[in-house]
């Protein structure tokens, strides 16, 4: 019988091989991705819901969504949890042929199994129609629709699905096949041999979900899917500067290769993790609870809540919409300026990022406008809730420091904050906020 996805998320792992990969990457985006594995949680941070009866509420209407077949939340994990199985077939193929070019008396190896590089590249452009996929059943799309998914990718995309992506970026594009991969994919796809993508494991377990009545069809699908994400793949790699070095230097730290064998790292990692299924599971989590949560307060009379304008794929945050006096507002800390004693609100975001504006992450408090802002950095601090009622603050590597009521922060460690808190951002107490809970 199927997992429930309550079962799902609760079971996902706290520390393992893909979540050391999930965290060591949090450099690209820092403090997007937290490895919520408990559902009951996940319904609190992103409602703001903490009555036990309400998230009992929540969580049987999630369940029966999730079970209903005319929807697509189960649609999408098993897309996710087939492309990661796919995945670690062809990680053992690629680390198979890899062993087999080092090393003279196994040389048999390759000969019998795929080239590493084509393997992990149609890797790429499976998980990119996968993810495409994906989105379309979440967000009820009939067709799928590379173009929405794009422009959803580049205004919606946050929390578990911006990693995932950037993920893919990282582990399936930039280590195995270099900086140059999105070239080598684009010749590869534009080819006229169809016979490669045909013969690999990965195919033939999808060929099934992909659209299109022939191979023919359905590999044109790939390759439309990978031309209309590949800018967006270019401006991830262009706005964050991270480069094949960045990413070993960091997943690198825990595996044990010389740092000329990328190509073995890559293939391990795609025989070892699943972070696809990992992030996928959270993603769809997300929808879930969200539309459970939409369902139960119409269900009660309550203000319904807003759907965003654009169909979401990410962890976009929920807004209600006014309806009368009756309309509840749910109590939010803030933040008050020191040195000006100006209120500051905390926005309802999954994170919200301190710092000064810069082009890599859109800043909700902005901390130039205040008198010596220079002292911050670009990407200063983070702050977020996971159960709507406990908030966290996490450094995520700024130059001169945070502070918390005058003990500095260890980066990329988070702190629980408690009413009352002094927050310093950079030495001397030149910019400092107060944590304030009403």
């Amino acid at each position: 019988m199927a997992k429930s996805i309550v079962t799902l998320v609760d079971q996902l792992p706290e520390d393992n091989i893909t979540t050391k990969v999930l965290n060591a990457l949090d450099f690209v985006f820092p403090g997007e991705w937290v490895n919520v594995n408990s559902f009951d949680d996940a319904i609190r941070s992103i409602t703001k819901e903490s009555d036990p009866a309400m998230v009992q509420r929540i969580r049987d209407k999630a369940i029966a969504l999730y079970d209903d077949k005319k929807n697509g939340y189960r649609g999408a994990v098993s897309l996710y949890q087939t492309v990661d199985k796919a995945d670690a077939a062809l990680g053992t193929a690629a680390l198979a042929n890899k062993i087999g070019e080092k090393i003279g008396l196994l040389g048999f190896l390759n000969k019998i199994t795929p080239k590493a590089d084509t393997s992990q590249t149609i890797d790429l452009i499976l998980k990119i129609s996968v993810e495409i996929l994906a989105y379309c059943k979440l967000n009820g799309i009939p067709n799928a629709n590379p173009k929405l998914f794009v422009q959803a990718l580049r205004e919606n995309y946050q929390g578990a699905a911006l990693v995932r992506m950037a993920t893919l970026v990282c582990v399936d594009g930039l280590l195995p096949l270099g900086p140059d991969f999105l070239e080598k994919v684009h010749e590869f796809v534009g080819s006229s041999n169809q016979s490669e993508i045909q013969q690999n494991t990965g195919y033939t377990v999808l060929g099934s979900a992909l659209p299109g009545e022939d191979n023919k069809s359905k590999i044109s699908f790939l390759s439309e899917n990978f031309e209309a994400v590949r800018g967006w793949m270019q401006e991830l790699i262009n706005k964050t500067g991270v480069t094949q070095s960045d990413v070993f230097g960091h997943v690198g730290s825990f595996i044990q290769f010389a740092d000329d064998n990328l190509d073995f790292v890559a293939a391990f990692l795609d025989q070892t993790t699943n972070y696809f299924e990992h992030t996928g599971i959270q993603t769809v989590a997300t929808h879930l609870i969200r539309d459970a949560y939409i369902a139960v307060k119409e269900d009660l009379g309550m203000p319904a809540l807003a759907a965003a304008t654009i169909p979401l794929a990410g962890e976009t945050r929920m807004q209600e919409v006014p309806a009368g006096a009756t309309t509840m507002q749910s109590i939010r800390p803030q933040l008050r300026h020191v040195q000006t004693d100006t209120i500051l609100p905390i926005p309802d975001t999954s994170i919200v990022h301190i710092g000064k504006p810069n082009d890599r992450v859109t800043t909700e408090i902005d901390l130039s406008r205040y008198p010596d802002g220079d002292v911050v950095s670009r990407m200063h601090a983070n702050l977020w809730t996971e159960n709507g009622q406990d908030y966290f603050l996490l450094d995520v590597g700024s130059s001169n420091g945070t502070f918390v009521n005058g003990k500095m922060l260890t980066p990329k460690q988070k702190i629980t904050l408690k009413n009352g808190d002094r927050l310093d951002f950079g030495r001397d107490q030149k910019v400092s906020l107060i944590f304030e809970m009403p």
